[in-house]
């Protein structure tokens, strides 16, 4: 485990610095997708969804800042896909081919990999990092880490300064 996270450690070290020079969490969310959408080849979009609850109790993730090609929706309602699972469970999930779960909304053909990553604001669920690759089992250990630190930092953020 400390292999994985030692080998993106000069680009979890760029994140943190992009963290303490932000102005704004969605100045930091913009870069933090671009980083990872640059620096990351097998990353085809990487993007943040922020939850926001409607008038009359319905939730749902809200596109938010975002780099990469594809066209994503967006909304997305809470109940619906991998990213409302992971925000209603508050837990990761790793898709290494998406086409084998149901769960799975499909909106580029080329997404053949996603990895999803709540993040959190004074303890509850705030919103999720989405990441998409064109590759079949893109994400490992060490993309779980990263991905997970990356959100984790948004989280943070926001608790501490606001949006």
């Amino acid at each position: 485990m400390a292999a994985a996270k030692k080998s993106h450690a000069p680009l979890l070290a760029a994140l943190s610095r992009l963290a303490a020079t932000a102005g704004t969490a969605t100045e930091l969310m913009t870069q933090i997708a671009g980083k990872l959408n640059v620096s990351m080849l097998r990353y085809n979009w990487v993007g943040f969804y922020n939850l926001e609850r409607r008038p009359g109790g319905e939730s749902v993730l809200v596109r938010g800042p975002f780099a990469g090609t594809i066209a994503t929706y967006p909304e997305i309602p809470l109940t619906q896909g991998v990213c409302g699972a992971a925000a209603r469970s508050g837990e990761t999930i790793l898709l290494s081919h998406v086409a084998a779960d149901p769960r799975y909304i499909s909106r580029d053909l080329l997404t053949l990999s996603e990895i999803v990553v709540p993040f959190s604001v004074h303890g509850k669920v705030a919103g999720i990092l989405d990441v998409n690759s064109h590759f079949p089992d893109a994400f490992a250990l060490a993309d779980r880490q990263l991905c997970e630190s990356a959100a984790y930092l948004a989280g943070k953020f926001i608790s501490e300064r606001g949006y």
